[in-house]
């Protein structure tokens, strides 16, 4: 099984790619909200598009969440964004030495 920072690394590399003359950005702050912080992400995709530009800002808890929505957001703006998938998987679970795929 790949580790949530396995398929969050994924997204990120599927999204680059689909783009190579977009930008992205991904930061991450600390909201205090009754005492707790919780953790708030903002992702802002923009790049070209034939005939036109796109923008793309997408905040919210879950940074996994927000790059499902950004690649969904992608595809319906005809961006062709690759499957997101693990580039590497362990050959065995007693030997931590991975390969890539």
């Amino acid at each position: 099984a790949v580790g949530p920072s396995g398929k969050i690394d994924a997204a990120l590399r599927s999204i680059a790619s689909a783009l190579p003359a977009g930008r992205m950005s991904v930061s991450a702050r600390q909201d205090r909200n009754r005492g707790e912080l919780l953790p708030s992400w903002t992702m802002q995709i923009s790049g070209p598009l034939p005939g036109s530009e796109f923008s793309i800002e997408l905040t919210g808890p879950i940074l996994g969440q927000l790059l499902e929505d950004a690649i969904e957001a992608l595809v319906t703006l005809g961006v062709d964004v690759p499957e997101p998938g693990p580039t590497y998987t362990p050959v065995r679970a007693s030997d931590p030495d991975p390969f890539s795929t």
